[in-house]
């Protein structure tokens, strides 16, 4: 006997083994196995992510839609019926896919592979019975067992009487993560090792045969500056330095990481300006008339100095009911008052726009080209499979509209992975459903959310993530290291989701601390994405705007003033836009490029700010070639660097010039002058737009002023306004609540604020405007003005040697 229906094609001849009860019997297990398969739980996704892509609702070709079981017995133009129940060979699905009839099916894509035809042939076989996810789940579907722990039941119990959604979710993960898979375990290595990461990372040399030699570790230098980047996003000041690198103690490295992981408020503003470009945070809610998602500077901010459980805070961007929700107001934009959000949902565009961000960042899953057609480049993602995701983040079910063209046919929401044990029905209400979509996204078996933290973490420190592109997490490009990937993200989830762990462990193991080596270096290339990547170096990584510039501040003053961080400036420059740093946030972005262009390399040689910075800065004054080695590069020059440096700055018989000072408010000086008076609030103003007022980096301005002793201000601002600019943006106060006291009473005496004490460059031009500002009291102004720095040419030169060193690769990049 012979029956085409079992999945290995068994025989019963007279020469075979079995007996024709055995045959029959066997022939019963097949079938009976064969009526497990469920259709919309194992037949679907196979139809959707392999031939959706032509054959759907929207785009079927040959009239054959593959959508549901009716449409496919219904079949096309060309064959007729494509499901015949109870005979596979028979139907023309099944001779397409394995080629009997050509062309084979899908057509231009790689062939299925033979588990997959196997199930849809035993579907077939069975009947192709359409079922139900809740059937399929309930009865066919085996998941991992609950074992509950008394600590867990009594989590959850207490949570379902208290009206607290944190306290209730922080349960509901505890529960779910007792049905977690149990993680790989790391494979024994003869190699050394720091933690169960090189166990895995060794592993894989010994399977490709490259276990002979073990890379060098990284030198204490070089390790210094790559975890003082990489943690707080600035290097190290001279008395840090030397005092890591003079430590005898056998762990030095370890305490370094963990004294930089608790530095929370430099560890957090490190962190803010990746998650602002992720997530579009915006210092405006309108911009041209469209709503931006909010400003959330400050939530992210105090997320990250507190150590927030990664999937909580994700849970409250999303979920409009959990307590830390950051809310915002509605924008007027043009006349019409829409929604300001995270999860803007006022239209269509914006809906599948809110739905395909939050894909990208926290699934790490690339939807947005499934938008308005099915994805051209990765059939999982047909256009029906996105529209269901998005209609979570909507009050309702969203329409198909294919490139413009509405359909008039409607998706039901539905979340697009499969994940044990979660709610069938989707719920009716907006609100609803961003806590159901939340709930779902941050759920420790859903199986993209944890992997996509700690690739992009891994990413961030290594240079090229366990899967790339970092946003295109996808069935059919495995992980370089899947056990590795999958080892990660179980022990970030069972850690509670705590970043500082997983990042404490990637720094601590010793494939992060090889050092640079170009010929070992991993690279992605997208022509070639199944090449393997073995992490025996560390990527060369070029320094963000943010890290290259606050890092070029700490040079110059050896110190780090969190109030006063680049990421912090609202401006945006010639040198940040050419460094890297967007001008606005209008598109998500988890990456910036590595890129490097012509006009970075102009703004380092000739660029304004890029001089002012280094040039002003006063480790100048009288710092030594050996100090200004410490400065830049964080360690001390060679005998050779030495005796260079040493002989460029040798100069003899020169001058120092004096200061000098300018006025450039009197009384018998040109220029327009306007009095304010608004209740106790007064102003002087002065605009001279016809001649400007030029200043250098290391200049400083004055005023004169006499104050009553009888009648004092409680406040007096200065500000300035410059060169093609309508507002007063840099400006200087004095009283009780500022750095700067008011001076003496009674005498006429001088206010001086140095220009390196403001954000006033040489690139902002030249003052056109001074107010003069006060709370109350009686003030009479004289004269004002600049005073010029002395110049020295031993300076000039220090700076030259300085502008060397932070222009050089050791400086501008994370080795």
């Amino acid at each position: 006997m012979e029956d085409e229906r079992l999945p290995v094609r068994m025989k019963c001849t007279q020469h075979s083994t079995p007996k024709p009860v055995m045959c029959a019997f066997i022939l019963f297990l097949a079938r009976t196995a064969s009526a497990q398969i469920g259709y919309t739980n194992q037949v679907k996704p196979i139809l959707d992510q392999n031939c959706s892509l032509c054959h759907s609702t929207g785009e079927h070709a040959s009239g054959f839609d593959v959508t549901t079981v009716a449409s496919m017995q219904k079949g096309g133009s060309k064959s007729g019926p494509s499901v015949i129940p109870g005979k596979p060979d028979d139907s023309p699905i099944i001779q397409y896919i394995e080629g009997k009839r050509q062309p084979r099916m899908p057509k231009g894509l790689p062939a299925l592979s033979a588990g997959q035809i196997r199930i849809l042939r035993d579907w077939i076989a069975a009947g192709a019975i359409a079922d139900t996810a809740a059937h399929i789940q309930t009865k066919n579907v085996k998941t991992n067992p609950i074992s509950l722990d008394t600590t867990a039941t009594e989590q959850l119990v207490q949570a379902l009487f208290t009206n607290d959604r944190e306290k209730l979710m922080v349960a509901r993960r505890n529960l779910r993560l007792q049905q977690l898979p149990a993680a790989p375990i790391p494979p024994g290595t003869t190699l050394p090792i720091n933690n169960p990461i090189d166990q895995f990372i060794t592993a894989k040399w010994a399977q490709a045969g490259l276990d002979k030699k073990t890379p060098a570790l990284s030198s204490d230098v070089t390790f210094l500056r790559r975890v003082y980047l990489d943690v707080i996003g600035v290097i190290p000041t001279i008395e840090e330095a030397q005092r890591f690198l003079s430590s005898k103690q056998p762990d030095k490295r370890t305490a370094l990481i963990d004294e930089l992981l608790n530095r929370t408020k430099d560890y957090a503003a490190h962190w803010t300006p990746f998650w602002e470009e992720a997530i579009g945070s915006s210092t405006t809610p309108i911009t041209g008339g469209i709503p931006n998602h909010g400003n959330y500077r400050d939530w992210i901010f105090k997320n990250f100095a507190s150590n927030r459980p990664y999937d909580i805070m994700v849970a409250e961007l999303i979920d409009p009911t959990m307590p830390g929700h950051p809310r915002f107001d509605n924008g007027n934009a043009n006349g019409t008052i829409l929604k300001v959000g995270y999860i803007l949902n006022n239209n269509h565009t914006e809906t599948i726009q809110s739905a395909s961000n939050v894909a990208q960042v926290f699934l790490a899953t690339g939807m947005k080209c499934a938008s308005c057609h099915n994805h051209f480049l990765n059939s999982e993602w047909p256009q029906a499979r996105f529209m269901a995701f998005a209609g979570l983040f909507s009050p309702k079910d969203l329409e198909l509209i294919r490139c413009e063209k509405k359909s008039n046919q409607f998706v039901p929401a539905k979340f697009p992975f499969d994940v044990s044990g979660i709610p069938e029905s989707t719920p009716a209400t907006e609100e609803e459903r961003l806590r159901y979509a939340a709930a779902l996204i941050t759920d420790p078996l859903n199986p993209r959310f944890a992997k996509a933290i700690v690739n992009r973490l891994w990413r961030r420190y290594l240079g090229t993530g366990l899967f790339e592109p970092i946003d295109d997490f996808r069935e059919d490009r495995p992980s370089v290291n899947p056990e590795l990937l999958d080892w990660l993200a179980s022990d970030f989830m069972r850690s509670g989701y705590d970043l500082k762990h997983t990042i404490r462990l990637i720094l601590n193991s010793r494939t992060y601390q090889f050092q640079y080596d170009p010929t070992l270096e991993d690279r992605f290339d997208m022509t070639r994405p199944a090449e393997p990547r073995y992490y025996r170096s560390p990527a060369l990584r070029k320094l963000t705007a943010e890290q290259l510039l606050d890092s070029l501040i700490v040079t110059v003053t050896q110190k780090l003033e969190p109030e006063k961080r680049v990421y912090l400036d609202k401006t945006t420059t010639a040198l940040s836009r050419a460094l890297g740093r967007p001008a606005s946030r209008n598109e998500i972005s988890t990456a910036r490029s590595e890129e490097i262009a012509v006009v970075q390399s102009l703004e380092l040689l000739n660029g304004e700010e890029y001089h002012d910075l280094i040039y002003s800065g006063p480790i100048l004054d009288d710092a030594t070639p050996e100090h200004l080695y410490w400065a830049a590069l964080s360690r001390p020059p060679s005998p050779d660097e030495l005796k260079r440096a040493t002989e460029f700055l040798r100069i003899k018989n020169y001058q120092t010039n004096p200061s000098s000072e300018i006025s450039w408010i009197d009384k018998d000086l040109p220029g327009v002058r306007t009095k304010e008076q608004h209740g106790p609030l007064s102003r002087l103003l002065v605009t001279n737009k016809a001649k400007p007022l030029q200043f250098g980096p290391k200049d400083t301005l004055f005023a004169e002023a006499l104050i009553d002793s009888q009648d004092l201000p409680k406040q007096i601002t200065m500000q300035w306004q410059t060169v093609g600019q309508d507002a007063f943006v840099y400006r200087a106060s004095w009283g009780a609540k500022y750095i700067h006291p008011l001076p003496e009473t009674g005498k006429w005496v001088r206010f001086a604020i140095p220009l390196s004490e403001l954000t006033l460059r040489s690139t902002s031009g030249a003052i056109t405007g001074w107010a003069f500002d006060q709370d109350g009291g009686k003030v009479e102004w004289g004269k004002a003005g600049i005073i010029i720095a002395p110049t020295n040419p031993a300076t000039e030169l220090r700076g030259d040697l300085l502008w060397a060193l932070a222009s050089s690769p050791e400086f501008q990049y994370i080795r």
